[in-house]
């Protein structure tokens, strides 16, 4: 039995969406939107042996996400946003314990990195270390901005979401900004968007003349020892 789901704006997947079909033994998720995956979702498919999973959004694929597939043989995983970093290390291992064969599959970023085989970089050159090389990053508005005084002026920050140690912070002249009800300054709680983008807001509702400088936002990232 093969499914065909390429082409189909699918976004996300609910767990278990496939249980019930314990024949099904190629899946074609390709060209989607998918940003991530977890264990669940392939619950159920215990005969599945190809799955690709290209052209999708996600890049990286967290420790367990194959799990279910137990007879899978082939798989495919190559996005424009694939990380090759610390969290491809047990990608590595696990490929190797199953002897399972990967198709076409090459590191997007970093871009010391790119279109090496995912199977084949060293794994000391797999790191988490800084500075961060995201495959998105970018704030809004992102040029000199002419205002006010008593005018607001709201920006956005975004950038690929890689796990849950990930933190946007906010800096003026290099100094880290948080709320200041007195000042005027708003920062939003971080939030993900389709498991593929972290996002957060400020706003500086009452443009004073100590508001001028340089505004930005960095992305931190706290890995567990």
């Amino acid at each position: 039995m093969v499914r065909d789901l390429k082409n189909n704006l699918i976004s996300s997947i609910d767990p278990g969406a496939f249980i019930g079909l314990p024949s099904l033994k190629r899946l074609d998720l390709t060209n989607n939107r998918i940003g991530c995956l977890n264990t669940d979702i392939f619950k159920g498919l215990t005969n599945l042996i190809r799955l690709n999973l290209s052209g999708n959004l996600f890049s990286s694929l967290a420790q367990g996400t194959f799990d279910y597939l137990t007879s899978l043989k082939s798989l495919e995983f190559q996005t424009d946003y694939l990380l090759c970093d610390c969290n491809m290390l047990w990608m590595q291992q696990w490929l190797q314990d199953r002897n399972i064969t990967v198709r076409e599959t090459r590191c997007a970023f970093p871009k010391s990195l790119q279109t090496q085989l995912v199977t084949s970089v060293k794994q000391e050159l797999l790191t988490c270390e800084p500075p961060l090389e995201l495959p998105s990053f970018y704030m809004t508005p992102s040029h000199h901005q002419v205002v006010f005084e008593g005018d607001s002026l709201p920006f956005q920050c975004m950038a690929s979401y890689i796990d849950q140690d990930m933190q946007i912070l906010w800096f003026q002249d290099g100094k880290i900004v948080e709320t200041d009800e007195s000042q005027g300054i708003f920062v939003a709680k971080n939030m993900i968007h389709n498991c593929s983008l972290i996002a957060s807001a400020l706003t500086i509702s009452n443009i004073q003349p100590g508001s001028t400088g340089n505004w930005g936002c960095h992305v931190k990232h706290l890995k567990p020892e």
